[in-house]
């Protein structure tokens, strides 16, 4: 069961999907050696050797702390402006409790 606070945090960032964003969330860019474009996703562990990086489906990549050439936050939400048009109450009920619980596997 999701409590009503977070709830209602959730639905106003689908709401208002700008800045500023609670640091769990943040999405980082994360440059290393020999790639193209940077290495991205939010931090879903710390280790003193390396960050993990989570993107969507759970899918993770291990960066080791001395192979990171830069790193830093994407500064908009990845929430799409105007998802709210699309969505009626019962899709954001499912929604905000899928975000709570996790995908189940």
């Amino acid at each position: 069961m999701v409590c009503a606070g977070v709830r209602s945090g959730l639905f106003t960032t689908f709401l208002i999907p700008t800045p500023p964003l609670s640091p769990r969330y943040k999405v980082y860019l994360v440059k290393i050696p020999g790639a193209r474009v940077p290495v991205s996703g939010i931090i879903a562990a710390e280790k003193p050797t390396s960050i993990t990086l989570r993107r969507a489906n759970a899918e993770e990549t291990i960066v080791l702390r001395r192979d990171i050439l830069d790193i830093q936050s994407y500064k908009a939400s990845l929430m799409p402006e105007g998802v709210e048009a699309n969505v009626n109450a019962q899709g954001f009920a499912d929604l905000i409790e899928f975000l709570q619980r996790g995908a189940q596997k």
